[in-house]
């Protein structure tokens, strides 16, 4: 999320609206989220399945890096 807002503020300065905004246009079209239907103001959005892929990749290199890091620095978290 954080490389998200990054990338959205190096185009410039931006009101955080705006910044949503970027990132909402960014995960849709790649077709990771899809909008949901909604009588109110607000934009609920929904995970799509190609999106709970990319989510799953993601969070398995994150844990190798965690794993590889706490490996090198001799850290035990316990279990996973």
């Amino acid at each position: 999320m954080a490389l998200l807002v990054l990338a959205s503020l190096a185009e410039g300065q931006k009101h955080g609206c705006r910044m949503i905004q970027d990132i909402e246009e960014f995960a849709w079209e790649r077709g990771w989220i899809d909008p949901v239907v909604s009588s109110g103001r607000r934009k609920p959005y929904r995970i799509t399945e190609s999106g709970r892929g990319v989510l799953r990749e993601q969070l398995a290199t994150l844990r190798r890096a965690e794993e590889t890091g706490a490996g090198r620095l001799n850290i035990a978290w316990g279990p996973a």
